[in-house]
């Protein structure tokens, strides 16, 4: 069984996601509520929602002895 869509089926905007949710079975969309809220009334379907722990983490990557490096690597 494939989890994971191909990247040319995944949407390409927002409100792409909730339509792709609205019109096909065992699709999920993770979003932050703020970008919901802001195409609600577009959303062509009633959702439900579930409440997950906030992501906090960032990666970035920089070059070799970049002036910067140790600013954010502040502790």
């Amino acid at each position: 069984m494939k989890i994971m869509k191909k990247e040319s089926e995944l949407p390409e905007t927002v409100i792409d996601g909730f339509v792709q949710i609205c019109s096909e079975q065992k699709v999920a969309y993770m979003i932050l509520n703020a970008l919901k809220k802001s195409v609600e009334m577009r959303i062509p379907c009633k959702l439900s929602s579930i409440s997950t722990e906030r992501i906090d983490n960032l990666g970035m990557i920089l070059s070799k002895g970049n002036p910067y490096t140790g600013v954010i690597n502040y502790q």
